[in-house]
């Protein structure tokens, strides 16, 4: 009787472990398919910021009445740019396993200085009209203070974007992983504490604001 109690533990003990294995595994498989969903869509934006890029050099040796083009066009780059950051959100949001994620999230943040770059060489050979709003925020490690400080700027940011619309540029940048562009930006314009905003590459906004304190300066 003993002797059977037992073989049914070990059977039971052997069954769990092969379930969880089974379950690591999988999981792992997903992870592994997301990241390179990530990938495949960074791919994929190169291919599109390589286009604007193309785009951006052929009109600065043309007439400059194709300029509207060129804004709408980058514009619309942008607007890629920002969906497939909440692409990345929402697979970081579900990371469990590996860290790839990480050179992902540089990748796109290298990205997005590329498409300040661009929009500020259209803006100048094309007196463009949009003013640009970087947004500086730490990614890697912020306290529960600075994440929920972070939190609440982020929801102002986007209702300031939807008031103004294409009016404004909205640049987040992550600013501690440790890129040396974005580090210059941070020294240029005096970031210390985060969140901090930079309202028309002049005026700096540090912890959270509200809508109307950042409307009044446009």
């Amino acid at each position: 009787m003993v002797k059977a109690q037992k073989d049914v533990f070990w059977k039971a003990l052997l069954l769990t472990v092969v379930v969880f294995l089974i379950g690591v595994f999988f999981g792992y498989l997903l992870e592994e398919n997301r990241v390179s969903k990530i990938e495949d869509n960074f791919d994929l934006l190169i291919i599109d910021w390589d286009d604007a890029e193309s785009q951006s050099s052929y009109y600065q040796i043309i007439d400059e009445d194709f300029c509207e083009e060129a804004i709408v066009q980058n514009l619309k780059f942008g607007d890629e740019i920002y969906a497939k950051g909440l692409k990345l959100e929402e697979y970081e949001a579900a990371n469990r396993f590996l860290d790839r994620l990480d050179i992902e999230k540089k990748k796109y943040n290298l990205l997005k200085i590329k498409f300040f770059i661009n929009s500020k060489i259209i803006k100048e050979k094309c007196n463009a009209d949009y003013e640009y709003l970087f947004y500086f925020y730490e990614d890697v490690d912020p306290t529960t203070d600075v994440k929920e400080k972070q939190r609440a700027m982020s929801r102002v940011l986007m209702d300031v974007k939807f008031e103004l619309g294409d009016k404004i540029i909205l640049m987040p940048l992550a600013a501690d992983m440790d890129l040396g562009v974005v580090n210059i930006l941070l020294d240029k314009y005096g970031v210390m504490e985060f969140p901090s905003i930079v309202i028309k590459e002049n005026v700096r906004l540090d912890g959270v604001h509200t809508q109307e304190e950042i409307l009044a300066f446009f």
